[in-house]
């Protein structure tokens, strides 16, 4: 943890890059981890709130930031980082479109189709035997399979 304080800063010497961070970062984790001493679970909370501080800490400085780069020449370099201005997020309205209208209308019904099927498919228990009435062949339908990742959760 005696790195986290100097990442921010300007440091004699080449800035640390990503890789670095990132590097510095698993390496104190690990010692961190082979310590018996450790407790891991407040450790990994108060990482989590400062994880939440940096986030909306920058989060408010970015649109005062993004007027400085103007002022100035672009794309920069400060502190061994480049800073440029660049279209984010673009969202085109294809709305106008008749034709991609009604097919987003169709898309729209398949998938409500779809999600009630995957509603009906949740509740079988075991495999079901039916009978498909245009072809009148018997046709076995499986549930599906339930797949899911155990994950620490931390809610501040």
């Amino acid at each position: 943890m005696r790195s986290l304080l100097l990442i921010g800063t300007e440091m004699p010497g080449a800035p640390l890059t990503k890789k670095d961070i990132i590097k510095t970062a698993q390496a104190e984790a690990d010692e961190v981890i082979a310590r018996a001493d450790t407790d891991l679970l407040r450790l990994v909370v108060a990482a989590a709130r400062v994880a939440e501080y940096v986030s909306a800490f920058t989060s408010r400085l970015r649109p005062g930031a993004l007027v400085d780069l103007y002022r100035g020449e672009v794309p920069r370099s400060v502190n061994g980082a480049k800073l440029e201005a660049r279209e984010v997020g673009t969202v085109y309205d294809y709305t106008g479109d008749p034709v991609w209208v009604q097919l987003n209308g169709e898309i729209k019904g398949l998938q409500s189709k779809l999600k009630e099927r995957e509603a009906f498919l949740k509740t079988l228990k075991e495999p079901l035997t039916t009978v498909d009435h245009d072809t009148g062949e018997a046709i076995t339908i499986t549930p599906p399979v339930k797949r899911s990742t155990t994950a620490l959760v931390i809610t501040l």
